[in-house]
């Protein structure tokens, strides 16, 4: 791949919230996790791990625990928060990873000063990679705020799939194929790049 073509990935690159169910080849998932794993990361530590659920149940688990916790939120002062709030409390068929067969997790210790960053990194190499291999990808962070409101069900859940008692999630990615075209950007907002020379 030309440098070219790596600056098209991340210019091109959306997020799409509408997946097919259809699996995703092991090999393909495999390779777009290890790109999430080569990100950088706090002090070369590599404390940040990936949970790649697929299997059917636990996704199914964890769809109808998330949908539960949502409806019940009370809306908030987070403008993307409150949107999925409303999302949940309007629509029966609410599904955070958005029909994908596949989502990763990334966890990592709580006490590690890194982790958000070191996750963050991790999950924006890995959706890059998903575009690169013509899959869908969307950063999901209903787990995430499940997890700082210590809800012992979806931790449990967790635990089950992998999640060590010192970590907590720090964002999630849902993973499938996709039809139809990619949504295009939005214009760039002006006066987000700043250079002092």
């Amino acid at each position: 791949m030309s440098s070219a073509d790596a600056m098209e990935i991340m210019m091109s690159r959306r997020s799409i919230r509408s997946l097919l169910p259809d699996p995703v080849e092991r090999e393909k998932l495999e390779e777009i996790c290890r790109a999430g794993l080569y990100a950088c990361n706090g002090c070369g530590e590599q404390k940040a791990r990936i949970l790649l659920i697929m299997t059917p149940q636990l996704l199914d688990d964890l769809r109808k625990l998330v949908a539960d916790r949502v409806y019940k939120m009370s809306l908030a002062r987070h403008q993307s928060r409150e949107r999925t709030i409303l999302k949940a409390k309007n629509n029966i068929k609410f599904d955070f990873t958005y029909g994908g067969p596949a989502l990763a997790v990334a966890v990592a210790p709580e006490d590690w000063l890194h982790s958000m960053a070191d996750c963050a990194c991790m999950l924006q190499n890995l959706q890059n990679a998903a575009w690169y291999h013509g899959l869908g990808a969307c950063w999901v962070n209903q787990l995430r705020w499940l997890c700082e409101d210590k809800d012992e069900e979806l931790i449990g859940l967790l635990h089950q799939a992998g999640m060590r008692e010192d970590e907590t999630v720090f964002g999630s990615v849902t993973l499938g194929y996709f039809s139809g075209p990619a949504p295009q950007a939005a214009p760039r907002r002006e006066g987000r790049l700043v250079f002092l020379e």
